[in-house]
């Protein structure tokens, strides 16, 4: 797998870390992920994710009170009750 340098920057993001960053222009489930990437090991989508969260490509949200909470934790195991969305530096590698 090759990797593709970002519009915005200078970090090689390979083609999975791109499809995941395309799926999060809205609040989604870590489920929704998986699926929509088309890779059947979730292990792998789990470490690509977490990479994203590292980068600051992506950022955790909680639901409360119909509304999405930046959290400043994972759940690293499951990702259970956890959402995901792409950030603006995120945005830039689309």
């Amino acid at each position: 797998m090759g990797s593709l340098l970002g519009k915005g920057g200078n970090t090689m993001l390979d083609p999975l870390e791109i499809k995941i960053l395309s799926t999060l222009l809205f609040e989604e489930t870590f489920e929704h992920i998986l699926e929509d990437s088309g890779e059947k090991n979730k292990n792998i989508v789990s470490d690509v994710l977490r990479t994203l969260i590292v980068k600051d490509l992506v950022r955790v949200y909680e639901k409360q009170q119909e509304r999405y909470i930046p959290v400043a934790h994972i759940e690293p195991d499951s990702f259970k009750g956890q959402y995901f969305r792409i950030t603006s530096k995120g945005l830039k590698y689309l």
